[in-house]
């Protein structure tokens, strides 16, 4: 018997010393330079390659084409460059972010192994992505992927692609935007090259603008926002076919109500349609009330945006309109939301209303949490409790974060 425990202590001690190894040799194939790697775990950026993907790539005879990546880091990401085949394409600007979810990219190769001549073949192609996470450090993803060689590359993807070597090509309508600046007259404006500032790049100072993106990047945000105290935000205010690395913005003024932002093919980060409390308390010039704006109108067709805000403001006072801002409307159809929607309505002495929500199209998707609360503190004030509504086609609900309506609202999650 002495013997038979002493065989097993030893197996014991085989068994730990394998693991050991085992573990050791993991560490050491997924360690590398520490100033290149992003340590993490499970499909977070670190040794797991499959945190960063590129797939559904094309390429037409001038060497222009896209492709899809998706991030399964969990992380934000930032994509800084791609080399396809040798090819640097290092114009993608380093605020470019992927929020744990997919975007289009453009490259180009014209030259080597991946260089295509004839539509309808497939090439091997080497792809390099250069990634950087949150906490600012970085790792390059190496990978080969097949690319379908196409007679147009712009003509045969349907989504809005991120720094596209397409920009300027469509035909102009109306005015031509070629730098950052005020948008002061309704009408169209066109983007003919890519802009760049800090801050605001296009400020809107007119109601019935539309700004057709053209396939181009601006870097920095898009402000039609209210100027002067009680300006609500300006209105009917639509952008096609732009990819916005930055914020697209028309709250109130000072007190004013949100305004509308109609996204159309685009990509962008936080959309703001959201009515603004006033900053001081007015008494007694305007009856011991300071009401709060309301908020806005938010369309999304066939685009992607980190989040969405069309709340309305606070209240200050108590008298009869002390009434706090009602929640805005928020329509998707077949798009993609990577965090969270509100559109609820703020504090005040009166009840408010809450927002609306309406979601329709299979490949619609909102990662986060969706609020459309009203603002309910008694009889005073008549109000309509929060809506989330499903429409034909139907996304699915397994795409779909968490519903907020409030104890009396109404989240329908039945699809009509």
């Amino acid at each position: 018997m002495r013997g038979q425990g002493t065989i097993e202590y030893l197996v014991i001690i085989a068994i730990v010393i394998v693991i050991s190894l085992i573990v050791t040799i993991v560490i050491t194939s997924i360690g590398g330079d520490a100033s290149t790697t992003i340590v993490s775990s499970g499909h977070k950026i670190g040794g797991v390659t499959s945190a960063i993907s590129v797939s559904e790539a094309v390429l037409d005879g001038e060497g222009k084409g896209s492709f899809k990546l998706t991030n399964f880091s969990g992380d934000a990401v930032v994509i800084t460059r791609v080399v396809v085949d040798g090819a640097d394409n290092n114009n993608y600007d380093s605020s470019v972010i992927v929020n744990s979810n997919e975007l289009f990219y453009s490259f180009s190769s014209s030259s080597g192994s991946c260089a295509c001549e004839i539509p309808g073949e497939k090439k091997s192609c080497s792809f390099l992505v250069y990634a950087r996470n949150s906490a600012g450090i970085t790792k390059t993803f190496s990978m080969t992927t097949i690319v379908d060689c196409v007679d147009d590359a712009q003509a045969s993807i349907s989504v809005p692609v991120v720094n596209a070597n397409f920009c300027g090509e469509d035909s102009v309508v109306g005015t031509e935007l070629t730098a950052c600046g005020n948008i002061e007259a309704s009408g169209n404006y066109t983007l003919t090259a890519n802009l760049s500032a800090e801050g605001d790049c296009l400020r809107v100072l007119a109601d019935d603008v539309n700004i057709l993106g053209n396939n181009c990047t601006v870097v920095g945000n898009i402000n039609a926002s209210g100027v002067n105290e009680r300006d609500n935000g300006f209105s009917a205010f639509v952008l096609s076919d732009i990819n916005v690395v930055g914020n697209i913005v028309s709250n109130g003024g000072d007190g004013g109500s949100g305004g509308d932002i109609n996204l159309l093919n685009s990509y962008a980060l936080e959309l703001s349609a959201s009515g603004i409390g006033l900053s001081y308390d007015c008494t007694p010039s305007c009856g011991g009330d300071t009401p709060g704006g309301n908020g806005g109108n938010v369309y999304l067709l066939n685009s992607q945006v980190s989040s969405i805000s069309a709340s309305g403001g606070p209240a200050l006072g108590d008298g009869d309109h002390a009434y706090g801002g009602a929640g805005g409307t928020v329509i998707l159809v077949n798009s993609i939301v990577s965090g969270n929607i509100s559109a609820v309505a703020s504090s005040g002495y009166l009840n408010m209303s809450g927002g609306r929500l309406e979601i329709s199209g299979a490949s619609s998707a909102v990662s986060g949490t969706s609020s459309v609360e009203d603002y309910a503190v008694g009889e005073m004030g008549d109000y309509t409790p929060g809506m989330i509504l499903f429409y034909s086609p139907c996304p699915s609900f397994d795409n779909i974060g968490v519903l907020s309506c409030g104890d009396d609202g109404s989240c329908d999650e039945e699809c009509s």
